[in-house]
């Protein structure tokens, strides 16, 4: 995104919008005592598209799965606390397993050896009754080419990705999360993708969290950043634009690569000693 183009953007902040998801005293210590995030706080706001961003091996993905409420996302050693407040419930996340997202994987997840219709069926025979019929008519919209009765196995790429983000808006969850979604995409198939996360965040009016390596084919849909700063040990809102971004994380790589340095030189210092 050019300079002119993001010039008049907002600063940053929580969210402007009344909040669909509020996260508050977020704490996550890895099995080996590496702490993630301390005492995190951020909000998603209603109909919002959000980029989480940060170094690579950061713990995006892992924040995504534990709001997703995956069964074995933090299983083996790993330590949680804070608190979590989505559609009139509060969850406390050292021992309540959040469910209140929808998590559409990068490697899309798909039951190959089932068909498409079967895939979108499991998803819709668990979600919540009273399901809104504007919601199923937005996932079938998402296929108009691909057969019910079609094989996952023989579908395209961008077929079973659509039948991914479909199974996943089927789940009826307040909130979406994609975990790199674009990996691997072109451009142009990268922001069509953009453009169809955001349509449905509109036609839906809930939001979107989309953890992203590389961002710039997503900004133009953006609402805002939330960078995950290893140096802070937090998440904070950063301006959206790409110059922001690659500098923010450039920085915290550099910081890092000099202290792993600079501990590698003690330690040899001191076996020579």
């Amino acid at each position: 995104m050019t300079a002119e183009a993001t010039a008049n953007r907002p600063p940053p902040r929580l969210t402007a919008r009344p909040a669909a998801l509020s996260v508050r005293n977020l704490t996550i210590v890895a099995p080996g005592g590496g702490v993630l995030v301390e005492n995190a706080a951020f909000d998603v706001g209603e109909g919002e598209l959000v980029l989480l961003v940060g170094p690579s091996g950061s713990g995006k993905s892992t924040i995504v799965n534990l709001l997703s409420g995956l069964p074995d996302a933090l299983a083996g050693g790993w330590q949680v606390t804070g608190r979590l407040t989505c559609a009139g419930r509060m969850l406390d996340l050292s021992s309540e397993r959040s469910d209140v997202g929808g998590l559409v994987f990068q490697d899309n997840a798909l039951f190959d050896d089932l068909t498409a219709g079967e895939n979108l069926r499991i998803a819709a025979d668990h979600a919540p009754p009273l399901q809104s019929p504007k919601l199923r008519e937005l996932a079938t919209a998402l296929l108009p080419d691909v057969d019910a009765e079609k094989a996952v196995s023989s579908c395209s790429g961008g077929q079973r990705q659509r039948i991914a983000i479909a199974r996943t808006l089927l789940a009826d969850r307040p909130i979406i999360f994609f975990d790199e979604p674009n990996s691997g995409l072109d451009i142009r198939a990268s922001r069509a993708l953009a453009g169809m996360i955001r349509d449905i965040c509109r036609q839906m009016g809930r939001p979107a969290v989309i953890v992203a390596h590389h961002v710039e084919d997503l900004l133009p849909e953006a609402d805002r950043v939330l960078l995950l700063d290893t140096k802070s040990r937090s998440l904070r809102a950063i301006e959206p634009n790409l110059e922001t971004i690659e500098r923010e994380i450039m920085a915290l790589e550099t910081g890092a690569a000099v202290a792993q340095a600079a501990d590698g030189a003690t330690s040899a210092r001191d076996g020579v000693e």
